[in-house]
């Protein structure tokens, strides 16, 4: 599933890396920046969304090397998935509409709910 990314957007591509002969990966990624084609925001934002992505792509690197870390972070993510299932069951109760999940051509599962934002003709 390919994203195109619009003016104001900064995104982090991780990419897996290092497979054994039988395909197995080994868990370690390469991480890349991605810009948007042409920004329209002012320069002192898109530089902030840059430190922002590369702190992300940095703090990778620091948590491969103190694995402890990844304890905290682990707790603080599933704080935050629960918040927003609680949040999306909210929505649910509030607008009557449940959030569906579509299997595309590729085999990917993509959820749609009464609040989701899409592009095109989705």
């Amino acid at each position: 599933m390919g994203y195109t990314l619009t003016d104001d957007e900064v995104a982090l591509i991780l990419r897996p890396i290092s497979f054994d002969p039988e395909g197995n990966w080994s868990g370690l990624i390469s991480t890349g920046l991605a810009l948007g084609p042409e920004s329209k925001r002012d320069k002192a934002i898109l530089e902030d969304l840059i430190k922002c992505a590369t702190f992300l792509s940095a703090f990778l690197d620091i948590a491969h090397e103190y694995p402890d870390i990844m304890e905290i972070v682990e707790e603080r993510r599933d704080e935050m998935l629960r918040m927003f299932e609680q949040d999306a069951e909210e929505e649910e109760e509030k607008n009557g509409l449940p959030e569906i999940e579509i299997k595309t051509s590729g085999g990917n599962i993509v959820k749609f709910g009464p609040t989701t934002k899409t592009k095109g003709t989705a």
